[in-house]
Order: C-alpha cells, then sequence, then structure tokens
C-alpha cells in the first residue's frame, strides 16, 4: 500500500508538472510552484525532453507585431497641440481659413466605425500642423527662414507679422528653389513650414495680384490661398 501511495504521488507530481511547463518557459512561475517544478525536472527526463521542446517552438516563433494603440496615438497628438494654447492668437481671417478646412475634411469621417478612428486622427493631425505654423511664435521658426522674412523698417515689420497668403510647396521642393521663389514674388515668411509644407507669407499690398499670379506659376507651388479674398489655387 505503501508503495502505490508514493506512485500515486510522483504520478500527480508529473502531471502538474506538465501542466505548469508552459508558465516555467514564460518564467512567470514563483514560490512553491517554482520549486516543485525545479525539484521534479531534476529527475524527470520526460519533463526535460518537453521544456526544451517547448524552447524550440518559442524560439522559431516570429514575434508578434502588437496591434495599434489608440488611446497613445490621441495622446501624442494631443502633446503637439498644447503649444497652441501658449501661441499668439492670429487674425481673423487666418483661423476663419483654418476652420473651414477643417470642417471639410471632417465631413469625410462622419457616420465611421469605431476603427475609423485612425483615419480621422490622421485628418486632425493635417489641420493641427497648419495652426502650430500659423500659431507658434515667431522665435519658433528655424533661424535661416527669419533671414528670409526680415522686413526693412518696423512698420513693414508690424504690418507683415499677421501675413496675408497660404502657400504649399511641393515636399522635394530645396531651400535654394524656395528662395528663389520668394525673392522674385517679393513675399516674406511669417510662419513655416508645416508638416504639410504650408506658409504663412506676407505680401505687399503694392503688386499683390501680380505676385500672386507669379507664383501660381511656379511648378513647385501646389496652392497659393489669400487669406483676405479667399482665393485659391
Amino acid at each position: 500500500m505503501m508503495t502505490g501511495k508514493i506512485v500515486e504521488f510522483e504520478a500527480s507530481t508529473h502531471q502538474k508538472v506538465q501542466k505548469l511547463l508552459p508558465w516555467m518557459l514564460e518564467e512567470s512561475l514563483t514560490g512553491a510552484e517554482l520549486s516543485m517544478v525545479r525539484k521534479h525536472l531534476l529527475h524527470c527526463e520526460e519533463c526535460r525532453a518537453d521544456l526544451a521542446w517547448q524552447r524550440q517552438i518559442q524560439a522559431a516563433r516570429p514575434p508578434m507585431q502588437s496591434a495599434p494603440d489608440v488611446d497613445r496615438a490621441f495622446a501624442a497628438l494631443s502633446g503637439r497641440l498644447e503649444p497652441v494654447a501658449r501661441a499668439r492668437r492670429p487674425r481673423h481671417a487666418v483661423s476663419e481659413w483654418l476652420r473651414n478646412a477643417g470642417q471639410n475634411l471632417w465631413q469625410g469621417g462622419n457616420g465611421g466605425a469605431q476603427w475609423q478612428r485612425w483615419a480621422m486622427a490622421t485628418q486632425c493631425a493635417v489641420i493641427a500642423g497648419l495652426a502650430l505654423a500659423l500659431l507658434k511664435p515667431a522665435s519658433d521658426v528655424p533661424q535661416q527662414y527669419h533671414a528670409l522674412s526680415a522686413a526693412g523698417s518696423p512698420a513693414t515689420a508690424a504690418a507683415a507679422a499677421s501675413g496675408n497668403v497660404m502657400v504649399l510647396f511641393k515636399p522635394d521642393t530645396t531651400e535654394r528653389e524656395l528662395r528663389r521663389i520668394l525673392q522674385a514674388s517679393g513675399a516674406h515668411i511669417v510662419n513655416g513650414p508645416t508638416v504639410t509644407d504650408a506658409y504663412l507669407l506676407y505680401l505687399p499690398p503694392a503688386g499683390l495680384h501680380a505676385a500672386l499670379l507669379a507664383l501660381r506659376r511656379e511648378p513647385a507651388v501646389t496652392l497659393v490661398a489669400p487669406l483676405d479674398s479667399g482665393a485659391a489655387r
């Protein structure tokens, strides 16, 4: 009877260890279970072989790609929008232009399911990128573009501070080509570039119409939007 009990006890331990091998493989066992598995593996060749086989399977398995973290993506987008609250407020024409652009983009995402939040987040990022470039202080503009935007007198600088034209350039436009286009049209950079390669420019009222036509003829320019007149390419 004593021998039978010992055999039954050993068989029960063996079954328990077999069930715990996956957790042993993941190194998540603790306490009494970890101690029991370690002791059993010392004298059980079958369990050692099973554990080795499971390790081979784990090593050959390709790593799982985690699903996109929607909440983290929206948190990152929110962090990018924080500087807007501290930035200067542009004049009404700029705000109206951005609001209209945002409404047009948002209409494409109405009525969508929960998985469409990614598409709407991308649309929001485009609008946020434009807002960041327009609303951030002039001190945040890269130094190389201050030289392009420098005005000749305090009066001109005050008039140019708000900007009157939104211009989008192709992403592959070089800095040299950008300088040439701005100098040819007499434009000064107020803010930019955004993530969509957009710039807020100031064009002197004298010769404004001719400057807009010159910008629209440039192959590197994809959009010209006067913030006063609303005419855009």
